[in-house]
């Protein structure tokens, strides 16, 4: 019985160990919805953009990345930093910034705001102002 304790204990740790060392945002993803969680209002993605537009790669090592992608009307790069396997801050952004609009001008303001998410298989949710508001991202 006692072994059998034992090893309970050592796979739960191990798995919580990996769980904590693996947090990673890496992949593709598209913005899908922009919500404010204190009113429940949701901007969803407008149904006449193409499939490249507001498409976004994150490459990182659980801690430190790079993202690159494509806004609206312009392309866009920058680095992030993950702390605490739940924060995140973005830096050294960049983008060119002919005839922004919409949701392109909304995504490239809020993302340097960023300062928590949360992230699952399918979904990636950035959030800003405080925690009050989301980015949400499906994979693609």
């Amino acid at each position: 019985m006692r072994h059998l304790l034992l090893i309970i204990t050592l796979v739960v740790s191990y798995s919580f160990i990996v769980q904590q060392d693996t947090k990673t945002i890496s992949g593709k993803w598209s913005l899908v919805c922009i919500s404010n969680l204190l009113t429940g209002k949701q901007l969803l993605r407008p149904t006449d953009y193409n499939s490249s537009q507001l498409t976004f790669e994150f490459k990182d090592n659980g801690k430190n990345g790079i993202i690159s992608g494509t806004t609206v009307d312009n392309h866009m790069g920058g680095g992030y930093t993950i702390k605490d396997s739940s924060k995140i801050t973005f830096s050294n952004y960049v983008s060119t910034l002919v005839g922004e609009h919409g949701w392109g001008s909304s995504f490239q303001e809020q993302i340097q705001n960023a300062n928590s998410f949360t992230c699952s298989q399918d979904s990636l949710l950035i959030c800003f102002n405080d925690n009050k508001e989301v980015l949400k991202f499906i994979r693609r």
